[in-house]
């Protein structure tokens, strides 16, 4: 079963973000700051990652510089209220998507089953040792 990281300091949004993945299917861990998502990361093996990028110890964006630094790491969907000016910062080759707080429930669940599905699929096609293909940003 696929695993997903939800890595953010609010615990009402990281409650309602593991409500809805794991109402899909998923299996979920969480992170409370940047520092333990990249140790997670290192750790573990997600899938994929919603990523709050306003943290303590390391924010989201020291997070993406870590994972700029792998070659295998999760696909990330960044989930922040940040103005768009702050974000022209993010690493394309990294963040998959931006989805905007305050988020529409719906939306992000479509997102997170339309991306997930996407992984699902390559997988079945190119076996399931094979490393992940390269999503569209």
């Amino acid at each position: 079963m696929s695993q997903i990281l939800i890595a953010d300091d609010d615990p009402g949004i990281v409650r309602l973000l593991k409500l809805l993945v794991e109402r899909q299917g998923f299996l979920v861990d969480t992170a409370r700051d940047g520092r333990e998502a990249i140790e997670k990361i290192e750790n573990g093996s997600y899938v994929l990652m919603l990523l709050d990028l306003q943290m303590p110890r390391f924010n989201g964006f020291d997070v993406i510089a870590h994972l700029r630094e792998q070659s295998k790491r999760p696909v990330v969907l960044v989930v922040t209220a940040l103005p768009a000016s702050q974000l022209s910062k993010l690493d394309p080759a990294v963040v998959h998507a931006v989805i905007r707080k305050p988020f529409d429930v719906e939306l992000l669940a479509a997102i997170i089953s339309s991306t997930t599905g996407m992984l699902d699929r390559a997988t079945s096609v190119l076996g399931a040792g094979a490393d992940r293909p390269a999503l569209p940003n």
